[in-house]
């Protein structure tokens, strides 16, 4: 007797097209949960690289505050004393980094300016050079240290009188000593998520710019001259 053959039903047009569509929906479904997430981890780098440069830069201008030198306004020339300031740029000379020089010195100038393509955006600028007895010298550098900033706002603090409060003044001119303190902070547009945590610095100087002060400086209380 001859066995029958077993009946073989196949796939129909309409159950591969549904299958096909369900494919196709799962598909896309992934793909925009793959899309999303690369996005966010795009705007976390983004967010953690932009707080990783205000570190730096927040690290740098500290460092460099701290190690402000004091001029002896007979050696300054046109005056130029070792810190001067106003309340939207300021100007300090420092010891150089990893310098092999003993004493030697950076002219530094911090303030906000208009981007060169962009004249309705300011950053945060460093010029820089050796200094030239309080002044910078002709070959200057320059870096944006922070991008698309509303303003800086700069203050300095006279050294308290027994033991009063500290006086924060809007400009720091002609002393021939140190403010007690030097207090910076970046304001950035109201849409931008960046945060810059207020820096105060005080300024000292390093044991190897002994010499270079005047003996006796003038530090009566309530007069820094």
């Amino acid at each position: 007797m001859i066995p029958r053959r077993a009946c073989v039903r196949g796939f129909t047009l309409l159950e591969m097209t549904v299958v096909l569509l369900l494919v196709a929906l799962m598909s896309s479904v992934i793909m925009q949960g793959l899309t999303f997430g690369m996005r966010s981890y795009a705007q976390v780098v983004k967010g953690n690289d932009a707080n990783w440069n205000l570190f730096l830069t927040q690290r740098f201008l500290r460092d460099a505050l701290e190690t402000t030198y004091p001029f002896d306004p007979q050696r300054s020339a046109n005056q130029a004393y070792g810190l001067q300031g106003t309340a939207s740029r300021l100007s300090f000379s420092a010891a150089m980094a990893r310098s092999t020089a003993p004493g030697a010195l950076n002219r530094y100038e911090l303030f906000a300016a208009a981007d060169d393509r962009d004249t309705h955006q300011q950053n945060l600028v460093l010029n820089w050079g050796p200094d030239r007895n309080g002044r910078t010298s002709t070959s200057a550098r320059s870096e944006v240290l922070v991008k698309n900033i509303e303003r800086v706002e700069l203050s300095y603090a006279r050294t308290p009188c027994n033991g009063g409060n500290i006086q924060w003044l809007d400009a720091w001119q002609g002393h021939r000593t140190l403010p007690a303190l030097v207090r910076m902070r970046v304001i950035f547009p109201n849409d931008d998520r960046r945060q810059w945590p207020e820096l105060i610095v005080g300024p000292r100087v390093s044991s190897d710019a002994t010499s270079w002060l005047d003996p006796a400086p003038d530090t009566a209380c309530g007069r820094q001259e």
